[in-house]
C-alpha cells in the first residue's frame, strides 16, 4: 500500500473520529466531496500538518462543496 492511501486511511480514521460517524459515512464524505482525490494528490503538502489544521481543512471543503451541489 502506498505513502499516500495510508495517509489517507489515517485522514478518514481521524474525521471518523471526530464527527464521531462511521468509517463508511467519513469515507462517501471524502468522496462526495472531493476531499479523497485532494488528500492524495496533495500528500506531500498535507502529511506534514498537524491533524487538527488538516480536520479543519477537511470539514471546511466538505461543508462547501456538500452544501453548494
Amino acid at each position: 500500500m502506498s505513502k499516500e492511501y495510508k495517509f489517507l486511511i489515517y485522514a478518514v480514521e481521524a474525521y471518523k473520529q471526530r464527527k464521531n460517524i462511521s468509517g463508511y459515512q467519513a469515507l462517501s464524505l471524502f468522496k462526495q466531496s472531493g476531499v479523497y482525490d485532494y488528500v492524495l494528490r496533495r500528500y506531500d503538502a498535507l502529511h506534514v500538518l498537524g491533524t487538527q489544521y488538516l480536520l479543519n481543512e477537511f470539514e471546511e471543503i466538505i461543508n462547501q462543496r456538500i452544501k453548494t451541489a
